[in-house]
């Protein structure tokens, strides 16, 4: 399979006015799974140059028909009748370059193109800042559920990535653990 480049930037995001005011770049590093009629959750890694910016190129093997991706990339993600299969951990870091740059424990994003199209990478997951008003070091938050929060989810790609079931061991808690003080 020959060498093909992606477009993708991110769709805009509803998040507050602290990460309204604060651009979103693509980090060092950063990795997508793509799936299309040849390419089965391949890999495309950010090209060097895309570093810092908030449209990016990543490269990866050819990919034709209809795409549908997702960020960060995940070994074990699949995709089948139009269903999104990934896992996502129960245990989410805080790092405060989340607000401009996506890394690692990123929440899931996702986007669907033709060939050819840039994809608009849009969040499938909610996002929880919490703004603590005091001279306090926060060691971990909790957060549940009626529905399931992390483990083995399955998202709909022909229902806005709406998550339609879950896996069995997926869990209805999540912890934010924080190392810097908030």
């Amino acid at each position: 399979m020959s060498s093909g480049t992606i477009v993708a930037d991110f769709e805009s995001l509803t998040l507050g006015e602290l990460v309204e005011a604060t651009p979103r770049t693509w980090a060092k590093g950063a990795t997508i799974g793509v799936f299309s009629e040849d390419a089965k959750n391949t890999l495309y890694a950010i090209e060097s140059s895309s570093v810092g910016k908030a449209e990016a190129q990543f490269v990866g093997a050819t990919a034709n028909g209809d795409i549908v991706a997702y960020y960060p990339y995940n070994a074990q993600a699949s995709l089948s009748e139009g269903k999104l299969t990934i896992s996502t951990d129960s245990k989410q870091t805080y790092n405060p370059s989340l607000l401009s740059q996506f890394v690692e424990n990123t929440p899931l994003m996702v986007a669907k193109a033709a060939t050819g199209e840039k994809l608009s990478f849009e969040y499938v997951m909610g996002v929880l800042a919490v703004n603590v008003k005091a001279n306090l070091k926060i060691r971990h938050i909790e957060v549940s559920s009626s529905k399931p929060l992390a483990g083995r989810l399955v998202f709909d790609t022909a229902n806005d990535y709406l998550c339609s079931e879950a896996e069995s061991g997926a869990k209805q808690i999540i912890t934010l653990d924080a190392s810097a003080e908030l």
